[in-house]
């Protein structure tokens, strides 16, 4: 029950960090657009 708890846990922190950086890189990429053409 532990491993599959562990196992749970770590799709989900992997799912987490994923969706964290999708964020960064989805906010990030226009900002850098607008600034260049500012």
């Amino acid at each position: 029950m532990l491993v599959c708890f562990l196992n749970n846990y770590e799709k989900f922190h992997f799912k987490r960090v994923f969706t964290i950086i999708y964020l960064i890189i989805h906010f990030s990429f226009p900002l850098s657009i607008f600034l260049k053409s500012y």
